[in-house]
């Protein structure tokens, strides 16, 4: 077997033997975008659900002093 060949195997099999490692990297990946996307969107529920100018009748827009 020439040095090519030993190198393409270990290449295919460093190759194969990352697969599974991968799967599970884009899972937990997956996962934690997923967890992180309904963190914001309860942020943003919670932050547009305590206003305190929503039902202001004073129609000057707020600006602090």
């Amino acid at each position: 077997m020439s040095q090519l060949d030993t190198a393409h195997s270990l290449e295919r099999l460093a190759t194969e033997s990352r697969w599974p490692l991968l799967n599970v990297f884009c899972a937990l990946s997956e996962r934690e975008e997923a967890r992180r996307a309904e963190s914001k969107r309860r942020l943003v529920t919670e932050l547009t659900a305590c206003n305190p100018f929503r039902n202001s009748t004073d129609f000057e827009e707020y600006r602090p002093e």
